[in-house]
């Protein structure tokens, strides 16, 4: 087992610790975290260990994506767009897409959450889950547009920490003014 990590070509040694060595994958076999697949699988399992036959070490380098067969006949076979993010906070996503052909499959390698949400018409994305438990997108639209990725229960958390942190506020004061209130009337 040993010698299969240290002679990998997708690893490197990053540190050893004694009988503990740790091993870090090689930049380029990450995947972004918001991209458009160069390559798309499709099943109805979504088990990725299922497709070790069907993947090359080649592959490995590209945008890879497992989709369910219910979306096959629905994407044609073209390069995907170009995608720039930015990421505004962990729970919002600006993203441009540039030279899409549509229609074309979004994906966010968050854990799939229903909640996540994209700013266009339920007629131009379809939310399905993907890579054995990733979001994405299914986009018919074409051409040149941004969109915003966001998870939509985020704002409750919000409005709860805004109300929270005044609450603990107003209980500070409120204890302060009372300590004050009852040294006054202790002497």
């Amino acid at each position: 087992m040993l010698d299969f990590f240290r002679n990998s070509d997708y690893l490197n040694l990053k540190k050893s610790f004694g009988l503990l060595d740790l091993y870090e994958l090689k930049s380029q076999y990450y995947q972004p975290i918001i991209y458009a697949p160069e390559i798309i699988f499709f099943s109805d399992d979504q088990n990725i260990n299922n497709l070790k036959e069907e993947i090359s070490p080649l592959d490995l380098t590209k945008k890879i994506a497992l989709a369910p067969t219910e979306i096959q006949n629905e994407l044609k076979a073209s390069s995907p767009p170009e995608i720039i993010f930015q990421e505004t906070n962990p729970s919002q996503y600006v993203v441009s897409i540039k030279n899409s052909r549509e229609p074309f499959l979004l994906i966010l390698s968050q854990t799939f959450h229903p909640r996540w949400q994209i700013s266009l018409p339920a007629s131009q994305a379809k939310h399905i889950e993907v890579n054995g438990g990733t979001n994405a997108w299914l986009i018919n639209k074409g051409g040149d547009f941004r969109i915003k990725l966001y998870f939509a229960d985020q704002k409750f958390l919000n409005i709860a920490l805004a109300v929270s942190s005044v609450a603990i506020i107003l209980s500070i004061i409120y204890l302060l003014k009372s300590r004050k209130s009852n040294n006054f009337y202790a002497d």
